[in-house]
């Protein structure tokens, strides 16, 4: 996600005051997310569905939950990695492949569908067709 940061931890009066200032009633309580890949558009989050405070061992604690894991851990994170990087190859290829100006329209067509079709059989992945 991001970096650490020397900042305190919030506690509830800041993040009341946080959110009276932000004087956005109908906006969709979310924490954002690292999914472990590069994503384009919005920033990766989940929404929160209840806010509930700690009892016992954490008591003095507000928790949000939001119902669901909040990224990928241990060896599942480390195979989307490798395929992430895989597939970031993959589409340098073919960007060189494009570029080639020795190759004609037809033979580039040709060697890009070979490079999607070799990576697409490495990860079980359905192989385009003619």
């Amino acid at each position: 996600m991001s970096r650490a940061i020397n900042i305190p931890p919030m506690n509830v009066s800041v993040l009341q005051s946080a959110l009276e200032r932000l004087r956005a009633p109908d906006a969709g309580v979310v924490i954002q997310i690292e999914p472990g890949h590069t994503t384009v558009g919005g920033t990766p989050c989940v929404p929160i569905l209840r806010v509930h405070a700690g009892f016992d061992w954490d008591s003095g604690k507000v928790f949000l939950n939001p119902g669901q894991r909040l990224g990928i851990v241990g060896d599942e994170l480390i195979a989307l990695r490798e395929r992430t990087n895989d597939t970031n190859e993959t589409l340098a290829w073919i960007r060189m492949q494009l570029r080639d100006k020795r190759l004609t329209p037809e033979q580039k067509i040709a060697e890009v569908r070979n490079t999607i079709n070799a990576h697409a059989k490495k990860h079980g992945l359905p192989q385009l067709t003619n």
